[in-house]
């Protein structure tokens, strides 16, 4: 389980540190920086998925996030050119990337690298804010609901709800 996550002129973050427990909420007005947070953790999980980070790349834009270029992601008014995101894991794993800019790069060049990434290979799955409004009905696909198939617009999730409601899901 990840029980930090530290980050540096990441978005709207000069520094941050945000210790996680088995459940972990994220309350704030809008535009507080929560989704910011969630972005980090996706950013890392998409560019490991691809197998970006083995090439010492983090992909900005992919199946998880889409960050645009990396002067969307340096923090404005930032005091260096550096964006550092830093996980530990409660079983003792320690994870760092510190990063070269590039702004209109659609990555960041890796310039420091881990301890072990095992625990970022979790199985995540996030579901965005619904944005789009009330429908008057939604797909259902019980073959993906099966795989246990969503997309990050919740796309699947209402099959894969229905199918396994009277199983845990992690």
């Amino acid at each position: 389980m990840i029980s930090s996550l530290r980050l540096k002129n990441f978005k709207s973050y000069a520094e941050i540190m945000v210790l996680f427990a088995p459940l972990t909420i994220l309350l704030g007005a809008n535009g507080a920086g929560k989704s910011n947070l969630i972005q980090a953790l996706l950013l890392l999980q998409q560019s490991l998925d691809s197998s970006a980070l083995d090439t010492e790349v983090i992909e900005l834009n992919g199946a998880y996030v889409r960050l645009g270029l990396g002067r969307d992601v340096l923090r404005q008014g930032a005091d260096e050119e550096v964006i550092e995101i830093s996980i530990a894991s409660s079983n003792g794993s320690h994870f760092s990337k510190s990063t070269e800019y590039e702004p209109d790069a659609d990555e960041l060049l890796v310039s420091f690298s881990e301890t072990g990434t095992d625990f970022l290979g979790m199985d995540l799955t996030y579901l965005n804010a619904e944005r789009v409004g009330p429908r008057l009905s939604q797909s259902l696909s019980y073959s993906e609901a099966d795989a246990k198939v969503m997309d990050s617009d919740g796309e699947g999730a209402l099959g894969v709800l229905t199918r396994h409601r009277d199983e845990v899901l992690p």
